[in-house]
């Protein structure tokens, strides 16, 4: 096992940094392949930018970030949620408090959610569910607060990742590819990552001291991103479905293949 996650839970399961590697390793590359001299560019343009005196806390100043047009565009994606959420705190409803989550009901989590034009959520009842199964966990194991987990932690981004996936099963992003069971974990990180964001050097214990351990987020907008900066190059058959806005196979092949090179892009 890869000495940054020396300590993984599952031991059937590749952590994502080995994932990545075992999926560019086991696929053909008229699917889907890494190009080094599109790596070499972008590493070229980030270190460029780093000796304008762009560094870690205002990294959304290069060149990559996009630039929102004005206060009142409008938010979606992951900025949509949190700007829901937001909204239902500012409006007294305690979407924080495990006892409210866990019996949180479909009219709330639809309301929360719903688009400017009235447009709900997608996956409603999948989110319902694993809000209600988030707080009851929360309540049985860790006294109602997440805290509580980071307290566990021991100032270790990795040990609250492991501990995420431990005891939260649908922060458990697996899947098979090529008879082994691999993993990208991307909402865990994500939820390890944002709260290293909003409290180091605010809080002690999320000054965490292996924060550079985690893998990129295996999502969507970045293997776009890595596509439209030559790094990564789809097959001729994986590019006319993208094109063509083909809905991939929660945990297929094709999905698989996109997140485990982006991962793999990424590290190079």
């Amino acid at each position: 096992m890869n000495s940054n996650f020396s300590n993984f839970v599952f031991e059937d399961v590749l952590n994502p940094r080995d994932s990545a590697k075992f999926i560019v390793n086991n696929t053909e590359t008229n699917l889907i392949k890494i190009n080094n001299e599109g790596v070499v560019k972008v590493a070229e343009i980030i270190c460029n930018s780093t000796l304008t005196e762009i560094g870690q806390l205002n990294f959304d100043e290069c060149e990559f970030h996009p630039k929102s047009a004005n206060k009142a565009a409008v938010d979606c994606g992951y900025f949509g949620v949190c700007v829901a959420i937001n909204r239902a705190l500012e409006n007294g409803i305690p979407l924080t408090s495990a006892d409210y989550m866990a019996n949180i009901d479909e009219k709330i989590v639809k309301e929360i959610f719903q688009g400017d034009r009235a447009v709900s959520i997608p996956l409603l009842n999948k989110r319902i569910e694993m809000i209600q199964e988030n707080g009851k966990i929360l309540n049985e194991k860790f006294g109602g607060s997440f805290y509580n987990c980071l307290l566990k932690c021991s100032n270790s981004a990795l040990n609250l990742l492991q501990l995420i996936i431990e005891n939260f099963p649908n922060f458990r992003d697996f899947a098979e590819y090529r008879g082994r069971k691999v993993s990208f974990l991307k909402r865990a990180q994500i939820l390890v990552a944002d709260v290293y964001s909003c409290l180091q050097g605010k809080d002690y214990n999320a000054d965490f001291n292996d924060i550079n351990k985690l893998t990129m987020f295996a999502d969507y907008r970045v293997p776009q991103a890595l596509a439209y900066l030559n790094v990564l190059e789809y097959g001729n058959g994986l590019l006319e479905n993208l094109k063509n806005n083909k809905l991939l196979k929660c945990g297929g092949e094709e999905e698989v293949q996109i997140r485990g090179f982006s991962i793999e892009a990424c590290e190079v």
